[in-house]
């Protein structure tokens, strides 16, 4: 363009672009894997296994969780923070290091029915973790959650659960 006319360029093909490229081998074996799996299955197997991986497979792990946007500044300052905490749910004393989507059980209050607008009664409702499951299902026994201080995230299932109940102390 030393004349100032613009010069026209050759169509990409699609071996000269990454836009039109085929996913690779490895990437189609990973989305099927990951697409054909429970995800609670995916989550006790990958779970399981970081602690059996060597120090450098964990560290490429961590990398690339990084890489697909999984937060990991929160996971550091947890392993970390050495503060004993107390559930306001469980009147447990936990680390935050030890804290997960299944640290906090309690075993559930009785459930309140779920009725339609016909008045037909179609699932069962625990008010403590506002999970609602359908009438043909077993109810689970237990109420999972993470372990929380803050007391706006209380079961409120109108069973008393303070600490001065549970015998754990003041707090509460």
């Amino acid at each position: 363009m030393p004349d100032g006319r613009l010069v026209p360029r050759p169509i990409p093909s699609r071996e000269a672009t990454a836009s039109f490229s085929v996913p690779s081998e490895q990437a189609q074996i990973l989305k099927y894997a990951i697409g054909n799996t429970d995800p609670g299955e995916f989550h006790a197997k990958l779970h399981a296994a970081v602690a059996n991986l060597h120090h450098t497979d964990q560290a490429k792990l961590l990398e690339v969780l990084q890489k697909a946007g999984l937060v990991l500044h929160n996971a550091r300052t947890a392993v970390h923070d050495g503060e004993l905490r107390h559930c306001v749910r469980c009147h447990q004393n936990y680390l935050e290091r030890d804290n997960g989507l299944f640290a906090c059980r309690l075993t559930h209050g009785a459930p309140r029915a779920v009725v339609s607008k016909t008045g037909e009664h179609v699932g069962n409702e625990y008010v403590c973790c506002k999970k609602r499951w359908a009438v043909n299902v077993p109810l689970p026994m237990y109420c999972f959650s993470r372990h929380s201080t803050r007391p706006e995230f209380a079961f409120d299932d109108g069973i008393e659960r303070s600490c001065a109940q549970g015998g754990c102390g003041p707090r509460g």
